[in-house]
């Protein structure tokens, strides 16, 4: 897959592992989790989702990668997981709306004005400089795992964070080059 070889097709699927300290960083028992899954013969690992902004994080201890300090702590992992010759793949996301202020201390923001039943709290608009700060937060969060070592980076649009709340027609509103069409709601995607 995309130059990736894969020794079978199972794949472990992205899943939140809880494996993260108060700053982002993994935590050793990460490197435990995947080092037995790739000892028991999956073919490729996708990682649980990893933040690329602080205000996109949807809970305390979930790992980040929205600086260059924790490149070093995913290439150990992968140094691990590579002997077993298995890629891991990086989960990126921002959580969008599905965020709450007790985790990022700032109101959520998403494609546009809503109310987000998860948090019960209400996402504010996003303005056009913060859609292109967080295209440019993915691209160097995939720029990181490339250099710790991941076989490749997977985009998270879905469970209305806020890649796929852009793709949405009910969740995304907005009638400038971010919203409208479907090839607009795409766009932040593209652009990525």
């Amino acid at each position: 897959i995309a130059g990736i070889n894969l020794k079978n097709k199972i794949f472990r699927s992205a899943t939140h592992e809880g494996c993260g300290d108060s700053e982002g960083r993994p935590l050793p028992e990460l490197t435990d989790i995947f080092t037995r899954l790739a000892a028991g013969g999956v073919g490729a690992i996708i990682t649980g989702y990893v933040g690329i902004q602080k205000n996109g994080r949807t809970i305390k201890n979930m790992r980040m990668f929205d600086d260059d300090e924790f490149i070093d702590a995913y290439r150990k992992i992968n140094l691990k997981v590579g002997e077993f010759d298995v890629p891991v793949i990086a989960q990126l996301v921002h959580g969008g709306g599905q965020t709450s202020r007790y985790v990022t201390g700032e109101q959520p923001a998403a494609p546009t004005a809503k109310m987000y039943p998860l948090f019960s709290s209400k996402a504010r608009e996003l303005s056009d400089i913060e859609i292109e700060e967080i295209i440019d937060n993915f691209v160097k969060a995939i720029k990181r795992a490339q250099k710790s070592g991941f076989s490749g980076a997977q985009l998270h649009a879905g469970h209305g964070y806020l890649l796929q709340a852009f793709l949405s027609p009910d969740l995304n509103r907005r009638n400038d080059r971010w919203g409208g069409s479907t090839e607009k709601r795409f766009r932040i995607l593209a652009e990525i």
